[in-house]
């Protein structure tokens, strides 16, 4: 398993990574961001010591700063940390962290990704690329389990959804973890949240949900 949490405030962001290491924390990555569309990605192989933080945010004023973050516990034995096979995932205009398993992973390589092996990449790299051919409704061609957490570095827009996997939130304050916290609610399936001005979510979209799997 894996797990994702975000919240606009460092410490809070922080403790909600802490409280999904339980889950797996092979490797770990973030992204910090701010309303100016200035952002930051770090990965490393274990877990986080600290909170993330990147150099500009000293000069700049912390309202309307983001942190996302996403722990990583492998479905298949990984022999080596490669920062191109971790969360999260870039491709064009998306930058994705995922939890859960992508079961048509190699049916969506073969339809409309033929240069992704599926034996070398993993299964999660191909929600960017499915949110960038198809936007948000390309959610609805994944059959599986997904949290995720979606930052789209065109419209500066940060998005969370889930299906059959955990995803708890407080709508009121825009903080997310997969484990539930204080006051928070778990987020309807099927749903796509958009979070506003870095510090309340509200519900988007929605979409078409296939999964056969239990709840991860």
């Amino acid at each position: 398993m894996c797990g994702i949490a975000g919240s606009n405030n460092k410490e809070q962001a922080f403790k909600l990574y802490k409280s999904n290491l339980d889950r797996g924390f092979y490797s770990s990555g973030s992204i910090v961001l701010d309303n100016a569309g200035r952002w930051a990605c770090e990965k490393t192989l274990g877990q986080f010591t600290e909170p993330s933080e990147p150099a500009y945010i000293s000069t700049v004023h912390t309202e309307g700063v983001y942190y996302l973050y996403h722990s990583r516990g492998p479905t298949t034995e990984t022999k080596e940390f490669l920062c191109s096979n971790n969360h999260p995932f870039f491709f064009g205009e998306w930058t994705v962290a995922h939890n859960g398993i992508i079961s048509n992973f190699a049916k969506l390589c073969k339809e409309h990704f033929p240069g992704l092996d599926p034996h070398i990449h993993t299964d999660s790299c191909i929600i960017p690329r499915v949110l960038n051919l198809f936007g948000l409704q390309g959610l609805s061609k994944l059959e599986g389990t997904i949290a995720i957490w979606a930052y789209n570095m065109r419209t500066k827009n940060t998005y969370i959804a889930r299906n059959s996997c955990t995803l708890y939130a407080n709508i009121e304050t825009g903080d997310f973890c997969s484990t539930m916290f204080d006051n928070s609610i778990l987020l309807d399936e099927g749903a796509i949240y958009k979070i506003i001005d870095n510090n309340r979510i509200v519900k988007e979209t929605t979409f078409a949900t296939k999964s056969p799997y239990f709840i991860l």
